[in-house]
């Protein structure tokens, strides 16, 4: 549907025109003037990137206006007099062309009216977007506790996360601090030389700007041309940087020992480019909270015990990790498994068939950890039953050996009080998604379960074989498993929000997918481990 008609109809009620398009650009724009109170007549352009009419037009001072704003200093307003006019939390609807052309000049008209020229509480709400302009970014993974840091390509790291890159060739600078972000008013802006940028840091910080012109006065005499600079902003946690470039062809730099501090001065004061750059820093807790809800439990700092890595517990694995699992002083994660990953397991497995041969436990730590480095795993290759099980906080049982769960459930039982106890499988051939989590060791046992009415055993004579009369294939999809991995992380989340305080059982139907059951399994007089308490 071509939508042009309608929304050059409604700009034009509002004295907008379109403008000629050029016949070659598929650019749409509509001219107009907005009276302001603050700044009069503003000429505008709304500026549609295409004729699509996808998302909202960007809005342009006009060059009849543009000697009335400063950009940068006006906040919202960058170095092509584009002015940002909303927070993308509104959908631009095409089908509706008199609401979305009122939203763009209301608004439009709103941040002229309301917005103070070098207002820094606006300004420091997306301080790194006026640092950056057109500049490069960096990916840190930096600590405020960090005076020096390591550079290798694009990642920025600080000397305890040097195992995040390959530490061959790195590049060392140190990393400078200001409490206090300074105010940009009456500076050159964006940044363009060092003349300005100590203009800037000196209204805050002029010992700090000393130690950087020390810094880079030293790296001159031992003959660095171009040199980069780290700045710490404490009061907005983010980090910023620039190279600087001097370009100084005629000094001999065969001479082995170093310049003379009048050699330096001239370099220092001659010719140079400066070259901002942004840094996006991360830490592991950072990463993991970054797009969990506050209703969502993460797993910093638990102890966890993660029995069978096989296409449940593979996973579910992963997503332990992702919700941050191994993260934390106190963290503890063990993948126990003592089997081998087989070609077949490729097709329900997390790992790739390029793993075929190691230890499921082993491959699956060293897949982790190359994919998430923050992430510390203890791989076990050894049956669970030679393995301490009472340091841990979690206990995870996905091996679906219910004689291994029988066992694992009394050894639990007795010996740690305080565990959280959850065995997950799959029933038959992918029908359904079970779980069941056992808060402590005051509550019904896994035995207990067996003996209610929610059971419902395996008939393993109906189970297909694989090439000998001990290998069971149970033929089910890897989005049983995914749904079952799910199901794992939902139940701990109740659990940590304490709404299972009891021994409960978790069922969800796959065929078709159903909303989880959830049943109270009590003690059963009957149980030899419950019934005798």
């Amino acid at each position: 549907m071509n939508v042009v008609p309608l929304f050059t109809s409604a700009f034009y009620k509002r004295n907008f025109i379109l403008d000629t398009p050029d016949i070659s650009n598929t650019n749409i724009v509509y001219r107009g003037i907005l009276e302001t109170k603050k700044y009069g007549n503003i000429d505008i352009d709304f500026l549609f990137d295409d004729d699509f009419f996808i998302n909202f037009p960007h809005a342009l001072i006009g060059i009849n206006s543009q000697n009335k704003f400063k950009p940068y200093h006006f906040p919202h307003l960058d170095d092509t007099y584009c002015l940002c006019y909303h927070d993308g939390s509104y959908v631009f609807n095409r089908y509706d062309s008199e609401a979305m052309v009122s939203f763009c000049i209301e608004n439009v008209i709103k941040i002229i009216n309301e917005t103070i020229e070098d207002d820094m509480n606006e300004i420091l709400k997306e301080f790194p977007s006026y640092w950056r302009s057109t500049c490069i970014n960096f990916y840190s993974y930096l600590a405020p506790i960090d005076n020096i840091a390591y550079i290798k390509e694009n990642k920025i790291v600080s000397p305890s996360n040097l195992s995040l890159i390959n530490n061959e060739k790195l590049d060392e600078t140190p990393i400078f601090k200001l409490h206090n972000t300074p105010s940009i008013a009456n500076i050159e802006w964006p940044l363009e030389n060092y003349a300005s940028f100590k203009e800037w840091i000196s209204k805050t910080a002029p010992e700090t700007e000393h130690e950087i012109q020390k810094h880079i006065n030293y790296m001159i005499s031992i003959k660095f041309f171009k040199i980069m600079i780290i700045l710490f902003l404490e009061d907005l946690d983010t980090y910023i940087g620039f190279t600087i470039e001097f370009k100084n062809a005629s000094y001999n730099l065969k001479i082995k020992k170093k310049f003379h501090p009048e050699i330096v001065k001239i370099i220092f004061n001659g010719n140079h480019i400066l070259h901002r750059f942004n840094i996006t820093n991360y830490n592991a807790k950072k990463i993991i909270n970054s797009n969990i809800s506050i209703d969502f439990f993460t797993f910093v700092n638990m102890k966890i015990l993660l029995i069978g890595a096989g296409t449940i517990g593979s996973n579910l694995s992963n997503i332990l990790v992702k919700n941050g699992t191994s993260i934390g002083e106190d963290a503890k994660f063990s993948i126990v498994d003592n089997d081998k990953y087989e070609p077949y397991n490729y097709s329900r497995h997390y790992l790739g068939i390029n793993y075929a041969g190691f230890n499921k436990a082993n491959a699956l730590k060293f897949d982790l950890e190359y994919a998430f480095p923050f992430a510390k795993i203890n791989a076990i290759d050894d049956k669970i039953q030679n393995i301490d099980i009472g340091n841990y906080d979690i206990i995870i049982d996905t091996t679906g050996e219910e004689a291994l769960t029988l066992w694992l459930s009394e050894k639990v039982h007795i010996s740690n009080p305080n565990f959280v106890f959850i065995s997950t499988w799959i029933n038959g051939n992918g029908s359904s998604a079970e779980c069941l989590i056992i808060p402590n060791n005051h509550n019904a046992c896994h035995e207990c379960f067996r003996h209610s009415k929610y059971y419902s055993s395996k008939n393993i004579t109906e189970l297909n074989l694989r090439d000998s009369c001990n290998s069971v294939f149970v033929p089910f999809p890897i989005s049983a498993s995914m749904y079952t991995a799910l199901l794992v992380i939902n139940v701990l989340n109740k659990w940590f929000s304490g709404k299972i305080t009891e021994t409960t059982f978790f069922k969800q139907n796959l065929s078709p997918i159903s909303e989880v059951s959830e049943k109270i399994i009590l003690k059963n007089k009957e149980c030899p481990l419950c019934g005798i308490n």
